[in-house]
């Protein structure tokens, strides 16, 4: 099973909210989300476009929702599934299912 090992903080500024990935680091001033400057995108033309359209919004906040449990595309479409075979609210469900895979 893999995982990301790659700059944390940058997923942090590509999604524009504190996804607590370094724990006490980001709520200290060292934060890249604190830094002037710095809560850009990351890439070269670190600049934000406007609101995207509704499949680019739902795109984002699953994407946010991944990066924030650590999980893969198969992994959370497995989460997705199973939540879809239960009776309430799917989306809460498979983020419940991620939530307990994620603490231990």
């Amino acid at each position: 099973m893999g995982r990301y090992i790659g700059p944390k903080c940058r997923l942090c500024r590509r999604e524009g909210i504190k996804l607590m990935l370094k724990g006490a680091r980001c709520e200290s001033a060292k934060c890249a989300m604190e830094k002037q400057g710095r809560n850009a995108p990351p890439g070269p033309k670190s600049f934000r476009r406007g609101r995207g359209t509704e499949y680019s919004v739902r795109q984002r906040e699953k994407q946010k929702v991944k990066r924030y449990y650590g999980v893969f595309e198969k992994q959370f479409m497995n989460y997705f599934h199973a939540a879809e075979r239960l009776k309430g609210h799917t989306g809460a469900l498979a983020r419940t299912r991620a939530r307990q895979w994620a603490s231990g």
